[in-house]
């Protein structure tokens, strides 16, 4: 007899947790294969997240993509602040409605998001308003 998993039991693939992330995942993907026909708009700013994506500690690359920690299909149960979401980090940063888990599990709150992608963001604003000096 073989055994089969269980969602209401927890074992690598057999929870609601690691099933509605991995649901959550491919419909992510079907979203960015639908901005890679250009159906639906990538962020504006997808160069500057990815830009900040080099240099975050939780980057892995595997099999010569870039990824944000180790790829969800190799480790399905995680803690995104600290082991990334597993997401290809080119397909992440053109979503306008991700954010980097870093911070953004935590920053629930109100007020402006924390993520070190909004930081980002929010700094290239003041930047380009920040009158340069002249020679």
């Amino acid at each position: 007899m073989s055994r089969m998993a269980c969602f209401r039991c927890p074992s690598r693939f057999g929870s609601l947790e690691v099933f509605g992330r991995i649901s959550r995942a491919a419909a992510r993907h079907a979203a960015a294969r639908l901005r890679g026909v250009g159906l639906l708009a990538a962020h504006p700013r997808a160069g500057l997240r990815l830009a900040v994506c080099v240099r975050c500690p939780l980057r892995r690359v595997y099999g010569g993509e870039p990824y944000c920690g180790t790829p969800l299909t190799r480790k399905p149960v995680r803690d995104e602040s600290t082991d990334g979401c597993g997401c290809p980090l080119n397909l992440k940063a053109a979503d306008p409605n991700a954010h980097c888990p870093i911070v953004h599990a935590q920053d629930q709150q109100v007020g402006p998001c924390l993520c070190p992608w909004c930081r980002a963001e929010r700094t290239a604003d003041v930047d380009a308003r920040t009158p340069r000096p002249t020679a």
